[in-house]
């Protein structure tokens, strides 16, 4: 089969976007006669071969090309490579010359470490965990915070490995190597399935992130119409499937970043510190995830998951990963929810203002989609179900809209709100499925008690055959009633969550 770039979204959205949104077998490898990329700029004055080249002569790879460099070559002589269970951090090794991002490095690896056992403990109820690996994960977390960061500098500077700057003991690496064997040989899903693991490539700058975007297009000329494209010096994520590297900014471009601006970045963590970990586990969480699922999980659903995962552990969620989904339209194989197709990796505007993300979905969005729902049963023209309406509103307060469940399982798309609500129907959406994952694994069964358990259950078992066809089926299996109706009382999901929302404080 010839391999191609494809979509990991609910649908392909854009084009021009397979490069950023997909995971996929990949293009095939340029042939070396392939023609040179056309230097000139796109028609919003980007000139993709001049960044290109710019990064590789920093990088010390300045007469680089198609015939002389590939970019799995790239990568490994410019970034230290450090496998954390299912998931694989580069980082360039450039950047571990200052203080400041090898403490950032160290703390994003403990982080990582510490996203795979969250989603551990969650499927423990139903996945029978071995207690070795969790011995091998702390073992590796202690091996981390003994780091000495002044020596990891001779890896910055090209002069050893990572394990040879720090001295890494045989038990430390053998407790690694467990951890990695175990995470993506099946333990994530509660079975024996491997998975290839993440590869995740840090770029702590604009310029090295747009760049390295440019010399994709530059040294794989069959690529280059995916990633030689217009807006690149917005975007936050890219793929390289048939290289399995999923590469992620670690800085905002400024508001208002132009093609000639784009090297200019905003640091994540300058309005708060959790910021940057925040988005970097959360994207590589929704990255692991779909490959524990095999792309089976409804993509909502997917970063409903990757949501709560943060909020749980950092107690907050502040990223730009996810924002401004669209809440207007869905594919057929989206059953969890109306919504869901992503903007791919263009960073969304920043929503700091917005009721739904005011408070960093501290609470799990409970508080903001409570008083939605008082507000609406105020209203004369709502639904039948009292519980089951909700208040759309614009940031001034000028245009309202009432909308009503039932949001899952097969059903019309909500229509297309008044363009001063657009902002607000994609937020509500999203809290809205956030909250109901949230809802599932602390109160979806009959007793507290028998929740989480429940919760477990469905995702070893959805997790044993992931196919997307069989989601629906998976979760009344497990849960004895079905995802929604049209009753939208207690004996169905939908039902039970609006009326447990309705008895949450607003």
């Amino acid at each position: 089969m010839i391999p191609h770039l494809a979509a990991r979204t609910a649908s392909v959205v854009r084009r021009s976007l397979l490069a950023l949104a997909l995971l996929a077998p990949a293009a095939p490898a340029a042939a070396t006669s392939a023609p040179r990329p056309d230097p000139s700029p796109t028609a919003d004055g980007f000139a993709h071969e001049a960044a290109a080249q710019r990064f590789l002569a920093r990088h010390g790879h300045a007469d680089a090309g198609p015939d002389t460099l590939t970019i799995p070559d790239l990568v490994a002589q410019e970034f230290t490579p450090l496998r954390l269970g299912a998931i694989e951090v580069l980082i360039p090794r450039r950047s571990l010359s200052t203080p400041e991002e090898r403490e950032r490095f160290q703390g994003l690896c403990r982080r990582l470490l510490e996203a795979q056992a969250l989603w551990l403990s969650w499927i423990a109820p139903a996945a029978k965990p071995d207690p070795q690996v969790e011995k091998d994960r702390k073992a590796v977390v202690k091996w981390i915070d003994g780091w000495d960061l002044d020596e990891l500098a001779k890896t910055g500077a090209g002069e050893q490995s990572l394990d040879e700057a720090l001295e890494t003991d045989e038990a430390a690496l053998a407790a690694r190597a467990r951890l990695a064997d175990a995470l993506a040989g099946g333990a994530l899903v509660g079975g024996a399935r491997e998975i290839e693991p993440v590869r995740v490539v840090l770029l702590p700058s604009r310029s090295d992130f747009v760049e390295m975007l440019c010399v994709v297009g530059y040294l794989r000329p069959d690529l280059k119409q995916y990633f030689w494209v217009q807006g690149i010096e917005r975007w936050h994520e890219f793929r390289l499937t048939d290289s399995n590297l999923y590469a992620l900014a670690m800085e905002y471009p400024p508001d208002g970043v132009t093609p000639s601006t784009y090297s200019d970045g905003k640091s994540m963590e300058e309005d708060n510190p959790l910021a940057l970990e925040e988005q970097i586990t959360q994207l590589s969480m929704n990255e692991l995830l779909t490959r524990l699922y095999d792309e089976g999980l409804p993509p909502t659903l997917l970063h409903s998951l990757s949501i709560n995962l943060v909020i749980e552990q950092f107690g907050e969620i502040d990223t730009r990963a996810d924002g401004r989904l669209e809440g207007r339209s869905t594919s057929a194989r989206e059953m969890f929810i109306p919504g869901g197709r992503s903007e791919g990796g263009i960073l969304p505007a920043n929503s700091a203002d917005n009721r739904w993300r005011f408070d960093h979905g501290r609470g799990f969005f409970l508080r903001t989609l409570r008083q939605s729902q008082k507000e609406a049963q105020k209203e004369k023209d709502r639904s039948r179900v009292k519980h089951a309406n909700f208040m759309l509103r614009s940031s001034d307060d000028v245009v309202r809209k009432l909308i009503h469940a039932p949001f899952f399982g097969p059903r019309e798309p909500l229509a297309e709100p008044p363009p001063a609500l657009e902002e607000d129907q994609s937020e509500f959406l999203r809290a809205y499925r956030c909250a109901f994952v949230h809802f599932l694994r602390n109160a979806g069964a009959k007793s507290k008690r028998d929740s989480p358990e429940r919760f477990a259950a469905f995702l070893v078992a959805f997790g044993q055959e992931p196919r997307v066809e069989a989601f629906e089926s998976t979760l009344q299996e497990v849960y004895e009633v079905p995802l929604s109706t049209e009753d939208l009382d207690k004996n169905c999901l939908e039902g039970r969550y609006l009326i447990w929302l309705s008895k949450q404080r607003s």
